[in-house]
């Protein structure tokens, strides 16, 4: 039993050389390795600032965008509103005028330009002929006064 204790020790004490006579040449590639890593979180912490500033710079240039984007709609918004009354008003215009009433923006006008006669015989006053050319967008209304 000794021998063979004896044996399997030097067997083992071989293998043992043998598996660490390499350890010396690992040595080398695991401390380049170490000090590439920490060259690596230098050259990281360098460049965390410069990443930081560009996304910053990133953050101011689209929310710049987002606020023309909602520049632009909101005055779209608000001609489509304006288109949308004009024609109102125009269609009311031209229905009114087309049945013998005399509108009251029409009225308008012409009470701006009457003299005071005209004024106190409104009543009288009377849409005779509305026409309207859809090719230049004009009405005309013809309304007679004393």
């Amino acid at each position: 039993m000794g021998i063979s204790n004896g044996i399997d020790a030097e067997v083992l004490a071989n293998k043992l050389a043998a598996a660490t006579k390499d350890v010396q040449g690992l040595q080398h590639p695991l401390r380049s390795s170490l000090s590439a890593l920490g060259a690596n979180q230098w050259l990281l912490s360098d460049i965390l600032p410069q990443w930081k500033q560009i996304n910053e710079n990133d953050h101011e240039i689209i929310l710049e965008a987002l606020d023309t984007a909602q520049s632009n709609i909101s005055l779209a918004l608000s001609y489509i509103q304006a288109q949308l009354r004009v024609q109102s008003v125009a269609s009311a215009i031209i229905r009114e005028g087309e049945e013998g009433v005399l509108p009251s923006e029409v009225h308008k006008v012409i009470w701006d330009n009457a003299n005071e006669f005209e004024k106190e015989f409104q009543s009288w006053w009377q849409v005779v002929n509305v026409t309207y050319k859809p090719t230049n967008h004009s009405a005309t209304a013809f309304a007679p006064t004393i």
